[in-house]
């Protein structure tokens, strides 16, 4: 048995996704998905600089393969994913599929 710090950050992690699927389905009521993907990445970048702040990291120094890396992951996850995703969410009743997504795996 290990110190249950897995499972609590497990937890968190269901609780933000939920919060978030939430606030795009409202969002997708009223504007795009492109418009939500957009806001969504102002809002992570935001809170990515303050994280990066308080901890300190560095933001430069990588090679460009690395870059190269991290460019193509943020095009095919980040935008294409979440695009398709957040155009989803505008069409469905979000209580609903996540339901659905939660059960289908049984």
């Amino acid at each position: 048995m290990g110190t249950g710090r897995g499972e609590v950050l497990a937890i968190l992690a269901s609780f933000c996704y939920a919060v978030f699927s939430l606030a795009i389905s409202r969002s997708r009521q009223r504007i795009s998905a492109r418009q939500a993907l957009f806001w969504m990445s102002v809002a992570s970048l935001l809170c990515f600089l303050v994280l990066e702040a308080v901890q300190g990291q560095p933001l430069t120094g990588y090679s460009p393969r690395a870059w190269a890396g991290l460019i193509a992951l943020a095009l095919v996850v980040q935008l294409l994913a979440w695009l398709m995703i957040n155009n989803g969410l505008g069409h469905i009743n979000i209580a609903l599929g996540t339901l659905h997504s939660a059960f289908s795996k049984w």
